[in-house]
């Protein structure tokens, strides 16, 4: 390893605490940062524009070549630790003998709003971090432009949110804690169609509703879209299921469509 590298030995140190701290609020660090664990999400993260800026290691077996190098060649500060030490800090059961802390990129909404064919996630009051996650992960697999949550939805830097997204959450853009009311105003500024999920809705997935630049709104697990946004949408969409299934897991649902949005692309 590098030169660089340090040792905590104590449960109290502030590093320790701080990262414990965010792991349990589902948040960054007051510092901006976002813990992660284990060597995939960090190989992700040294693969995108997040910056890498501290590493915890317990076990340095855990890493391959591409992260000593990486983290050797971009002097990355580097503390070694106890199993117990990192066990304590960490958000699962059983850690990889790794953990990080990661700058997360930071995106301009207005700048993403202008993307051509552009095609949006917005998230109303979704709250389950695993939906969150797989969500991200979808986006990122559809080619969706940017994410955009409401207040009252999950944080996508909920630890569970962040390892479901197995490193798209460095990768798709997103904006949080925006009003639904304000990003519906600027989507018809920026010429944008909405389309709303909803169970009452008529029309299935294979509407002409399906035509870019546009953003699906999908709404809580169990509540759905309020009725203040529903009404303001431009669009209803519904998928089409066998009773008596009434509905689908939010992350699912959102794949499907996703997957049906640029199925109709080059039809519509």
């Amino acid at each position: 390893m590098s030169s660089t590298d340090r040792a905590i030995s104590s449960r109290h140190n502030v590093w320790v605490k701080t990262i414990r701290t965010a792991l349990r609020a589902g948040t960054l660090t007051p510092q901006g940062l976002l813990p992660i664990e284990g060597p995939r999400l960090l190989m992700e993260a040294f693969k995108s524009t997040a910056a890498v800026e501290t590493v915890f290691i317990s076990n340095p077996q855990v890493l391959n070549r591409d992260l000593e190098r990486w983290i050797n060649d971009r002097r990355i500060q580097t503390f070694h630790l106890s199993t117990e030490v990192l066990a304590f800090m960490a958000d699962t059961e059983s850690p990889a003998g790794l953990m990080a802390l990661v700058k997360p990129p930071c995106w301009n909404l207005d700048e993403t709003l202008k993307t051509d064919a552009a095609l949006f996630l917005l998230l109303i009051q979704l709250q389950d971090p695993g939906n969150m996650g797989t969500i991200l992960r979808s986006a990122e697999a559809f080619g969706v432009s940017g994410v955009i949550s409401t207040p009252g939805t999950v944080n996508a830097f909920n630890p569970k949110s962040v390892r479901a997204s197995a490193g798209s959450i460095f990768r798709v853009p997103l904006f949080q804690n925006v009003p639904a009311q304000e990003a519906l105003s600027k989507f018809k500024t920026a010429g944008i169609q909405t389309v709303a999920t909803s169970l009452k809705a008529r029309n299935g997935p294979d509407t002409k509703a399906l035509r870019l630049p546009m953003a699906l709104l999908v709404g809580q697990e169990a509540g759905g879209i309020p009725s203040d946004v529903l009404s303001k949408s431009g669009a209803q969409i519904r998928i089409p299921m066998a009773d008596p299934v009434q509905s689908l897991n939010a992350a699912i649902a959102t794949a499907i469509l996703l997957y049906e949005i640029r199925r109709h692309e080059k039809t519509v």
